[in-house]
């Protein structure tokens, strides 16, 4: 059974550069895929906004515990 986390992250990817964003909202939700709680940390830390959602309406919070 193939995974859709790769589509998932490409299709977040390539809203996020046809809207114009990027950088730290794509990380945190990037960090929060993939599990990375001392980057997501950080990238909090640096005042990325936590409650930005993707295309899908999901939260970093709620993206962190899809993958756990």
């Amino acid at each position: 059974m193939k995974s859709s986390y790769g589509s998932d992250l490409m299709e977040e990817i390539e809203e996020t550069i046809a809207l114009g964003r990027g950088g730290m909202i794509l990380s945190l939700r990037y960090a929060a895929s993939v599990g990375n709680s001392e980057l997501m940390h950080q990238l909090l830390v640096q005042g990325t906004d936590p409650d930005t959602t993707d295309h899908s309406g999901r939260t970093p919070l709620v993206i962190s515990l899809t993958y756990l």
